[in-house]
């Protein structure tokens, strides 16, 4: 496995627009090359085990940024940190949040979300959304 490597990307303005201050960042792009949807908590944590592992070895490399491939965390950050429903996948994020405190690089990570929202009747249920989160 690998974590695919570096590269730039330059910001840019529309067609005609002058570019202020135009930037190339150093960028690391994490694949860690498993499903990690297959397997419950085991597979989320092999999943973050090599999403760490490559990301280390980036940012030896002195990335600028350092990003995910969509959904490579299963386990939904916020939801977790917030409701804790599950003490095995709470951990998983706890590791996570642990791991991404004492990182020189900004992290962006795609991520499922969920909120309890009381319904009119005061039944209270979970509504899911799709988040990508830029962890600075």
């Amino acid at each position: 496995m690998s974590w695919g490597g570096l590269g730039t990307f330059e910001i840019k303005t529309r067609k005609g627009q002058e570019a202020r201050n135009p930037k190339n960042w150093k960028v690391a792009l994490i694949q860690h090359n498993t499903d990690p949807w297959k397997g419950g908590n085991r597979a989320y944590e092999k999943s973050l085990n090599i999403l760490m592992r490559l990301s280390s070895r980036a940012a030896e490399e002195d990335p600028e940024i350092i990003i995910w491939s969509e959904t490579a965390f299963v386990p939904a950050i916020d939801w977790h940190t917030r409701y804790r429903t599950d003490r095995i996948a709470y951990g998983l994020v706890k590791r996570l949040r642990d791991y991404l405190s004492i990182q020189n690089q900004p992290f962006v990570i795609s991520n499922d979300d969920g909120q309890l929202v009381r319904t009119d009747s005061g039944k209270e249920i979970r509504v899911d959304y799709n988040a990508t989160i830029l962890l600075i």
